[in-house]
């Protein structure tokens, strides 16, 4: 087997992957199947490395107004807590590394694992190491 695809399995036929339509079902489906297979080789014990490592999942997402309601921040959000509960349901035994633009601050998930901002003078890879 050589390939692998997520499908939603409906009354009436199959959707597959690439099938379920915008980018932001395709980030859903992702996160959702890498925090599953997390959780059966966690309450396993299977010695799986547990990291992810994701740039920037809210570009799907990018700010659009509606009706004064910004709908792209709220999904964004949303996913966001996702991660951050599912890593606390697992107690922790995952690494989740995301660098994005997303800057939520005002909501508490986002700040209590926020470490570093990017834009500052602290970088992820210090500039002395390549140049």
């Amino acid at each position: 087997m050589n390939k692998v695809t997520a499908v939603v399995d409906k009354t009436d036929c199959l959707v597959q992957l690439q099938q379920h339509g915008s980018g932001s079902n395709w980030v859903g489906v992702h996160l959702i199947a890498y925090f599953a297979l997390q959780k059966y080789f966690t309450q396993s014990k299977r010695l799986v490395t547990r990291f992810l490592f994701m740039d920037q999942p809210s570009q799907v997402y990018f700010p659009s107004k509606t009706e004064g309601k910004d709908t792209d921040r709220e999904m964004f959000t949303k996913m966001y807590d996702f991660m951050y509960n599912k890593v606390n349901s697992l107690s922790s035994q995952i690494q989740v590394i995301v660098v994005d633009h997303a800057k939520l601050y005002d909501t508490h998930n986002f700040k209590a694992s926020f470490i570093e901002d990017g834009h500052t003078d602290l970088k992820l890879i210090s500039i002395d190491w390549y140049e």
